[in-house]
């Protein structure tokens, strides 16, 4: 038996990414500047989309390089508009201070532990751990990547424009 190895790829901005979850079962991601966008959708059918009007995202998360040009999610589309990252939470490990880190304009703000509520941490995932995330998403459970009910993020909803918008009655309980 011998097993074939995903052929490495170019990532850009706006690639759509089939993320392998299960036999015979993808969910899909949008590259965003070095982060995957996991859309609430999933198929049998690897070439079949998600609606690109809807850019409703079950998570945001910076991942290290290689999970995005390993080819181990290959590249089967591309969307267009352009999106701009979500906030993330920072927290000092040596102090415990939190603050938000805004990517756009690459600036920190001190904040506490209650303004970072539903957001991200800014960390970089591994491939594994992204996909046990959807799969825990998209049953309804929380991940056992996420430690505590106070930090499951929201998921995100973008319009027109590229604006980000969390969705605070959609989030995971």
């Amino acid at each position: 038996m011998s097993t074939t190895i995903p052929k490495r790829q170019r990532v850009k901005d706006g690639d759509i990414l089939a993320i392998p979850i299960g036999h015979e079962l993808y969910a899909f991601g949008r590259v965003i500047d070095g982060a995957i966008a996991v859309y609430n959708y999933t198929s049998e059918d690897m070439n079949k989309l998600p609606d690109l009007d809807d850019r409703y995202f079950l998570f945001i998360v910076p991942v290290y390089k290689n999970v995005l040009s390993s080819g181990h999610w290959p590249r089967v589309g591309r969307d267009p508009l352009q999106l701009g990252l979500p906030l993330y939470f920072k927290r000092d490990p040596l102090s415990g201070n939190y603050s938000i880190y805004n990517c756009e304009n690459d600036s920190e703000t001190q904040s506490s532990e209650k303004e970072c509520w539903g957001m991200e941490s800014l960390a970089a995932w591994h491939k594994e751990v992204v996909e046990d995330r959807i799969l825990s998403s998209l049953a309804g459970k929380r991940s056992e990547w996420i430690y505590d009910d106070k930090w499951i993020p929201y998921p995100i909803r973008y319009s027109d424009n590229g604006t980000a918008t969390m969705v605070a009655d959609k989030a995971i309980k």
